[in-house]
C-alpha cells in the first residue's frame, strides 16, 4: 500500500541526519566500512527512513543510475545493512522519501538557479545548480511513473 501522511504522523521520531549522502559519508575503503558522517546541521527528531530515502535520490548516483543507493549500491545491500545494525526498515516508507526528497532536491536546484539569475547570489556554483532542477522532473516522473 501507498504511505499517506496519517501512516507517517505514527512513526516515533528518531534522530535524522536530514542530509544523509554520499558526499557527507567518509569511508574506508580498505576495511570496507563507514567510518564517519559529515555536515550534521540539519539533523531532527523525525522518521529515520527520510535518511535512507535521501540517499537514494539520484542526483547523489553520479553518474551511476543503475546503482540506486548513492550510485554504489543496490537497495537490498543497504536494507540487510540497516538492519543487521539494528535497525528496522520500511520500504514504502523509504521510497516515499526518495520521492520527496527528490521533490525537495528539484526546489533546492530552484530556489540556488533564482539567486544566481535574479543576482542574489551571483555565484557560478549556484548556476550550476540551478540548472539541474529540470533533471529532478525526469527523476520524477521516472519514480511515479516507471518505465517497463
Amino acid at each position: 500500500s501507498d504511505v499517506c501522511s496519517s501512516d507517517l504522523a505514527d512513526v516515533a521520531p528518531r534522530l535524522v541526519h536530514g542530509d544523509f549522502r554520499n558526499g557527507n559519508l567518509m569511508v574506508d575503503l580498505a576495511h570496507d566500512a563507514l567510518v564517519g558522517v559529515l555536515d550534521w546541521e540539519l539533523a531532527h527528531l523525525g522518521d529515520p527512513m527520510a535518511d535512507l530515502g535521501w540517499l537514494g535520490v539520484n542526483a547523489w548516483r553520479f553518474g551511476q543510475p543503475q546503482r540506486p543507493v548513492g550510485g554504489f549500491a543496490d537497495w537490498p545491500d543497504l536494507f540487510d545493512g540497516y538492519r543487521a545494525a539494528g535497525g528496522m526498515v520500511d520500504e514504502t516508507r523509504v521510497r516515499w522519501w526518495q520521492l520527496l526528497g527528490t521533490l525537495r532536491w528539484g526546489v533546492i536546484c530552484e530556489s540556488m538557479g533564482h539567486a544566481w539569475l535574479s543576482g542574489a547570489e551571483p555565484l557560478l556554483e549556484k548556476a550550476a545548480i540551478g540548472r539541474r532542477a529540470s533533471e529532478t522532473e525526469i527523476d520524477l516522473l521516472e519514480l511515479l511513473l516507471p518505465r517497463p
